[in-house]
């Protein structure tokens, strides 16, 4: 027999247990659904780890105890000053400049040369000489006569006359009569050869040789004192020439064998050379102290290829008379050496500079020799001016600082 009790418990039993079996289906889900994100989760995290560990794996930079300074743009060249061993460097930074290297025009001649010492070597001398850099400017220049230009008819009847003369018995005069001829200008050019043709045998006597006239100007004479040499004795009574051509002129052969009381013939004031372009010619000209000039005669030269030979005034360099140099063509970059037989320039260099304005600067160009001998009267050198080996072995005797002046006319 069923209980009313019992059958109450047992309707309400059905019911709860509809109930549970209810709720055990959702928990399932929920437990899915779970399960899923779970799983979701886990997969993201391993992607996400899979990601990092094919970044490289980089390291903090430790910190700098020195602070660093931006880096300008433009690049700067530090110049040190350094102290003492303890001390700081001190960093001055200053813009880097391009060096510019101002060219002379057609200064190929200057090139590298080696300076050799020049004969004598000491330059001071026991008696005060002028040594200031100032150039006396020259009130008179040999005219080019070597291409003729026209002449007025009472300037070539008073050339004509002075040409015409017969040799006059006294030479010094007609020497400066015939020099007064080619300065002022005024000759033809067939008087002009002939006035120097003339000048050239007056001065082998008054200049060239050891006579001494007694009433030319633009010489003196000199007797040998104990413990002189012909170095002291020019420095000091002739400063102006070389040692050398006091050898010459007075037909020394050894310079160390000079006496006691011997008489040297010893040239007074200064040369000068003056270029004639157009002519191909160098001039030498001396001048005395009290301002005359003579002519001393003419040789000819070869200039600078495509016009390169500066013009205008121009003093001797100092330290630039140079005996037996050695030289490198800047255009092969061939070297010659000294005493080489194959040196182009020879064995003579006197180097030149200008003093004027328009050619201030060129300190490239000289007189120097040359062994092409058939470059004489043609323009094939770099812009200096060259001679044959005689003339300008002649030309280095006589043309020195502080006061000889090279003139080069068009």
């Amino acid at each position: 027999m069923v209980l009313s009790s019992q059958a109450g418990r047992q309707t309400n039993s059905r019911k709860y247990m509809y109930r549970r079996r209810r709720n055990r289906g959702t928990s399932w889900l929920v437990g899915i659904v779970v399960v899923v994100i779970a799983v979701g989760v886990g997969w993201w995290v391993i992607e996400l780890n899979s990601t990092n560990q094919d970044a490289p794996n980089v390291q903090p930079e430790p910190a700098m105890s020195t602070t660093i300074e931006p880096v300008a743009e433009d690049v700067m060249v530090p110049a040190i000053t350094m102290g003492q061993a303890d001390d700081p460097v001190e960093l001055e930074f200053q813009p880097v400049i391009e060096p510019v290297t101002l060219e002379p025009p057609v200064e190929e001649e200057i090139v590298e040369m080696t300076i050799a010492v020049e004969e004598p070597v000491q330059e001071t001398v026991d008696t005060p000489v002028t040594t200031t850099d100032e150039v006396e400017i020259l009130n008179t220049a040999p005219r080019n006569t070597t291409v003729a230009s026209p002449v007025s008819d009472e300037s070539e009847s008073v050339a004509a006359a002075t040409i015409d003369q017969a040799p006059a018995a006294d030479p010094v005069r007609r020497r400066a009569e015939l020099s007064a001829l080619i300065l002022q200008g005024g000759a033809t050019t067939s008087q002009a050869n002939d006035a120097f043709a003339e000048l050239h045998q007056l001065n082998q006597k008054l200049l060239f040789s050891k006579i001494v006239d007694p009433n030319d100007s633009f010489v003196m004479t000199y007797a040998i004192k104990p413990n002189d040499n012909l170095e002291l004795i020019t420095k000091r009574n002739s400063p102006s020439v070389d040692w050398r051509f006091i050898q010459r002129i007075n037909g020394i052969r050894n310079p160390n064998h000079i006496r006691i009381g011997q008489k040297l013939k010893m040239p007074v004031g200064t040369f000068h050379a003056f270029v004639n372009k157009s002519g191909y010619t160098l001039d030498l000209v001396q001048t005395n102290p009290q301002g005359d000039s003579i002519v001393i005669g003419r040789m000819p030269v070869g200039l600078g290829e495509y016009n390169s030979t500066p013009t205008g005034r121009f003093k001797i360099r100092r330290n630039s008379r140079l005996l037996d140099p050695s030289w490198t063509n800047p255009r092969t970059g061939e070297h010659f050496a000294s005493n080489d037989p194959g040196n182009p320039i020879g064995e003579h260099w006197v180097g030149i500079e200008g003093v004027e304005e328009s050619n201030k600067g060129m300190l490239g160009y000289g007189i120097h020799g040359t062994i092409d001998h058939g470059s004489i009267g043609k323009d094939a050198s770099m812009g200096c001016i060259r001679l044959l080996p005689d003339d300008v072995a002649l030309v280095w005797e006589l043309l020195k600082t502080p006061d000889s002046q090279v003139i080069i006319l068009p």
